[in-house]
């Protein structure tokens, strides 16, 4: 087996975390194998460390990254509670709304490989605030209706941290 990337130590061991398998250096913790398993991982371990749920963690994140914009609260959703996957967030000034109008249009241009549509709605809890969440038909989200949304969560996190970098992303 070969040595730790990171460290140089010889006992690397095979690990299964949530489906993906990877190696993992006993020494150092660093993990090797499939970039799509190695990344997967790590984003779950850093969303458990910020004690955000590891479905939503990548679109928190991507949220978080923009100007003017201030996540309130995330969550990944709930099969067995019927919860859908929502991030609740606050336009904090006017760079703020720039960013609301360029999460729609992101919405809208990735919507043909989501599995259900997501929109943006509006609450006034302490102040003005917006909520990421999908669209359901019926009040009560079936099991179904979760899962599908949870997946769409990873694909919602990249079209955003691609879309960003698009020249069509307007700049506050």
């Amino acid at each position: 087996m070969e040595p730790c990337n990171e460290c140089g130590n010889t006992a690397v061991l095979p690990k299964s975390y949530g489906g993906h398998s990877v190696l993992e250096c006993d020494l150092c913790g660093a993990l090797s194998g499939g970039h799509a398993s190695v990344a997967t991982i790590e984003l779950a371990r850093e969303a458990q460390q910020e004690g955000i749920d590891a479905p939503a963690y990548g679109v928190q994140r991507a949220l978080s990254s923009l100007d003017g914009v201030m996540v309130l609260d995330c969550q990944g959703g709930c099969r067995s509670r019927r919860k859908l996957p929502n991030v609740r967030f606050q336009a904090m000034d006017s760079r703020g709304f720039v960013q609301l109008e360029n999460l729609a249009k992101s919405l809208r241009l990735s919507a043909g490989s989501m599995s259900m549509a997501w929109t943006i709605e509006v609450d006034f809890q302490s102040g003005l605030e917006f909520v990421l969440t999908p669209r359901v038909a019926t009040s009560r989200p079936r099991e179904a209706d979760v899962a599908l949304a949870q997946s769409d969560l990873p694909l919602l996190a990249r079209a955003l941290e691609r879309d960003v970098r698009l020249s069509w992303w307007r700049r506050p």
